[in-house]
């Protein structure tokens, strides 16, 4: 049985999406970004990422145990 991966990352350009794909990386991203709502935006469940940031991030993700497309 394949393991379902917990993050995909959506190139679109000059900015990236890093999506949850489940409840637990949902609730890891949100409690990620509580109290910084200032510094970051949502595109509904998405991290919308700028393009230079988006590899240091799912490599901090796979660090931390997560699975990412």
């Amino acid at each position: 049985m394949s393991h379902v991966s917990d993050y995909r990352f959506e190139n679109h350009g000059s900015i990236f999406l890093c999506q949850p794909l489940n409840a637990d990386a949902k609730d890891n991203l949100d409690q990620a970004c509580e109290g910084t709502e200032d510094f970051h935006i949502r595109w509904g469940d998405a991290l919308v990422i700028d393009h230079r940031f988006a590899n240091d991030i799912a490599q901090q993700l796979i660090e931390e145990g997560w699975t990412v497309e």
